[in-house]
């Protein structure tokens, strides 16, 4: 290789250590971004909110989910069936960090078309 060959790879390895991390970054970036916000499905939740508090070992868990009319209907006229479901979901869901559930209940309130799981953990 030639003293004008060797300057040139240099120059071009230099110009390269320079853009293959703004690649990667945008690279980064592009996966960071916020999906589209679509509505539910028709009968799906509308929307959910999880609150949680931590007291020494324990986790005190909320989450209030909102309905639409149709589906909220179909929870008032299978409520037990509901409950049942929505906790023994939510402590099979546990089961996989080998975590359970205590004071588990459900309340329905039928002004926000809502339903609230309340346990702790």
């Amino acid at each position: 290789m030639n003293k004008s060959q060797d300057i040139n790879f240099t120059h071009i390895k230099l110009r390269w250590s320079h853009i293959i991390p703004l690649i990667i970054t945008l690279l980064i970036l592009s996966g960071c971004a916020q999906p589209k916000v679509r509505p539910p499905p028709a009968g799906e939740e509308a929307k959910r909110i999880i609150e949680v508090e931590a007291v020494d070992q324990v986790v005190h868990y909320q989450c209030q989910s909102f309905w639409s009319e149709e589906k909220f209907s179909q929870i008032l006229e299978s409520r037990r069936k509901f409950e049942g479901e929505q906790i023994s979901s939510f402590k099979k869901s546990l089961e996989k960090y080998d975590k359970s559930a205590a004071n588990t209940k459900i309340k329905i309130d039928e002004v926000s078309k809502s339903t609230t799981l309340m346990c702790d953990v």
